[in-house]
């Protein structure tokens, strides 16, 4: 059984085979980009389609498909109407394959202009497929220094009369260093009818496809256990008699005993009559770039990105070479999706636009690149984190007044710990629940759902007592009687998630206050303090700047501090009674 058929657009030679498929195997749904060509075999292969009860949908930019672990996202139609006259090339579904670590792009026929338009993720591509067969337009330099392929397939017939593959693109590919495998068979004329073994080949081949077709059909062989879901619903196209494929994904999800981070965010968009998939979309996005970060920072020791990259941030502090790659990373995981109007980052002095050439959507994304990056040389647990607002202000493009809403508003928040494991764990209101990247399969797995923080006031405290001279006459007394309790231990890693973790799973408090040096707090508020203290209230902890509850502050600056408390509720009240009275929060 096939359970997609993309017909990448409709020149025969790429669906001239499409009916001959249909006509043999059981097909779960055709996928086209819905450019309605009249061709023959586009024609002939919709009929059989419809004859048949498949499904048949368009799709666009922003589509994703997960196959029971292997996931395929659309980049390509962008999804804008086509014009009649459009070269079908221009509008090629080009998909991202992703299955575990393995990352393979396939083009399609898309032209090299399609190509260098792609929105890529760096570092994810091992195999490429070459656009157009290869021609002398397809795969510039530029795009291949983008996507760096290890392996490059040239999918041309034999002795065609375009002249595919190119020398220039061979040459290309070679330069690049790439790993090219050719259809062709290098090249060599083919004769125009098969014969001797090669057409015994072709009727042994034929005879085995029908044994197999009907071993099938019969339950001889059973189906592969493979659900096929979507993250985000293609648009409306083409539907045969069974209904069109949004209502495969309202059907059930069957029960097992792993759940991945994918299942997990359709099986709660479903208790979402309204949702749209774009929220969903942000989720899996920020998956995939956590996935990417912590591949290289579980080699940090073997290549060449420890260490100062020589440049200081918007803070005045040293920038690390893995601070440029994972902001850089997120950056182009998310900026081409459709889903944000804008971000923020703790690297960038302003908000970050979305590029021209993309699609704007109603979401802000506030993120800390890599927190404890000064921990990185010494490997010790580092992390990201993230926020996510719904854009308030009119008009397309995101603007300041959109990054600076108080985290009440938050719709989610997250962070993702690099350390013995790579541990995402988020909040979108309904509960904190953690996924463990399973490295074998590349997929988050959910190991701790509905996270709460341990009732009682914890086991431990965390914070950073070589700077108690600087502090305030009530944070010095808070201190005194944790310790004159004796109830917790200290505690203190340096790098906030890891600390915010341990909080998190053990119970206990930590604490970042203000001291002489930083009478605001050291703390950033959007980056940092507001995502975990909407995690941590939704763990059933609290999360105060002194007075004040984090969640209840009013940004006035992109990159506002705060001194932060939190952790088990009964000690963030603790706090607060101690050094509530001196602070200005």
């Amino acid at each position: 059984r096939l359970e997609m058929v993309v017909l990448t657009h409709p020149h025969l030679d790429h669906v001239g085979g499409a009916a001959a498929v249909l006509r043999e195997l059981p097909v779960g749904v055709v996928v086209d980009p819905g450019q309605p060509f009249g061709t023959a075999g586009f024609g002939d292969a919709l009929e059989v389609a419809q004859d048949a009860g498949v499904p048949w949908v368009t799709t666009a930019r922003g589509t994703v498909l997960d196959l029971d672990g292997m996931v395929l996202e659309v980049l390509h139609p962008t999804g804008a109407e086509i014009p009649p006259d459009t070269d079908p090339n221009d509008v090629s579904v080009v998909l991202f394959l992703r299955y575990g670590a393995f990352g393979a792009l396939l083009t399609g026929d898309a032209s090299g202009a399609v190509e260098e338009a792609l929105p890529l993720v760096p570092g994810a591509i091992h195999v490429l497929k070459v656009g157009h067969h290869g021609s002398r337009t397809s795969s510039s330099a530029d795009f291949l220094a983008a996507t760096r392929p290890e392996v490059a397939l040239v999918s041309a017939g034999r002795g065609n009369r375009f002249g595919h593959p190119h020398e220039s693109a061979l040459r290309r590919l070679e330069v690049a260093g790439a790993r090219v495998h050719r259809t062709d068979r290098g090249g060599r004329p083919h004769r125009a009818r098969p014969r001797g073994r090669e057409l015994d080949a072709l009727r042994r081949a034929g005879r085995r496809t029908r044994r197999l077709t009907r071993a099938l059909r019969e339950g001889i062989i059973p189906r592969p256990a493979i659900t096929l879901t979507a993250a985000r619903a293609p648009g409306s196209g083409w539907c045969g008699r069974r209904g069109c494929f949004s209502d495969l994904l309202r059907g059930s999800m069957p029960e097992t005993s792993v759940t991945t981070l994918s299942r997990h965010i359709v099986e709660e968009e479903r208790k979402h009559l309204h949702a749209t998939g774009a929220f969903s979309n942000i989720l899996y996005d920020i998956a995939l770039a956590a996935k990417i970060i912590s591949r290289e920072v579980n080699k940090a020791g073997l290549v060449d990105i420890l260490g100062r990259a020589g440049t200081t941030n918007v803070h005045g502090e040293a920038v690390q070479k893995l601070d440029m790659f994972a902001d850089a990373v997120i950056y182009k995981a998310m900026d081409h999706t459709g889903n944000l109007c804008c971000m923020a980052s703790e690297e960038h002095p302003d908000v970050v636009p979305i590029p021209d050439r993309f699609p704007r959507g109603n979401y802000v994304l506030l993120y800390d690149p890599l927190d404890g990056s000064s921990n990185i040389d010494v490997n010790v647990s580092i992390g990201t984190i993230f926020s996510i607002h719904r854009k308030i202000t009119s008009g397309s493009d995101g603007c300041l007044e959109d990054c600076l809403q108080p985290g009440s508003r938050q719709l989610a928040a997250g962070y993702v710990v690099y350390g013995s494991s790579t541990m995402l764990v988020y909040t979108s209101g309904a509960g904190v629940h953690g996924f463990t990247l399973d490295p074998g399969i590349g997929e988050f797995l959910l190991s701790h759902p509905n996270i709460c923080i341990p009732a009682g006031a914890g086991r431990t405290y965390s914070v950073n007592e070589s700077y108690t001279e600087r502090w305030q006459p009530g944070q010095r007394r808070f201190m005194d009687e944790l310790k004159r309790e004796g109830r917790l231990s200290s505690r203190y890693i340096g790098s906030l998630v890891a600390d915010v973790h341990r909080t998190l799973l053990q119970g206990g408090l930590f604490m970042y206050p203000a001291d002489a040096r930083s009478p605001r707090g050291k703390l950033r508020l959007l980056y940092e303090a507001a995502p975990l203290a909407l995690i941590c209230r939704q763990a059933g902890g609290g999360a105060i700047a002194g007075r004040r509850d984090i969640l209840d502050l009013v940004p006035t600056e992109l990159h506002q501090r705060t001194p932060l408390y939190i952790g088990s509720l009964d000690l963030v009240e603790h706090a607060r009674a101690c050094v509530g009275g001196e602070s200005e929060f």
